[in-house]
């Protein structure tokens, strides 16, 4: 992924953290998959923020597909699943300050700037957007 190559004991790691969030959570990451090549191209999904708690979209693709509409494309459907599917009541995301790619898809998907929150020891932008609909 983008960021450069993973050796097999991290991909390992990724993979069983993202197989345990399924059974604790009902959520997590996917593959994103090219529909040419049938390639894995990157991932995204959801991830729950330590201390805040909070359900995260995250996405990541390889840099060969970057500025192609195809993260926006995949952040729009993710984010429409978290609310109509698993009834979220509010979504986060954070991005890089400057990463303007980023925050670009995040504004694409309507989400509100709160500005810069600190995870894992980062300064990152962060974001937020209820769910138009109001859940029980």
């Amino acid at each position: 992924m983008a960021g450069g190559a993973v050796n097999e004991r991290a991909t390992e790691q990724m993979l069983q953290a993202f197989m345990n969030s399924y059974e604790r959570n009902g959520f997590g990451i996917w593959a994103c998959v090219d529909n040419l090549s049938g390639k894995i191209i990157g991932h995204c999904g959801f991830n729950i923020l330590p201390v805040t708690g909070d359900i995260e979209i995250a996405y990541l693709l390889d840099k060969p597909f970057w500025g192609k509409g195809i993260a926006t494309s995949i952040a729009l459907e993710t984010l429409q699943y978290g609310f109509d599917e698993l009834k979220l009541k509010k979504i986060v995301a954070l991005a890089y300050p400057q990463n303007i790619a980023s925050i670009r898809v995040i504004e694409k998907l309507g989400m509100n700037y709160e500005g810069i929150k600190e995870f894992f020891g980062i300064g990152f932008s962060f974001f937020s957007k209820q769910n138009p609909v109001e859940i029980e």
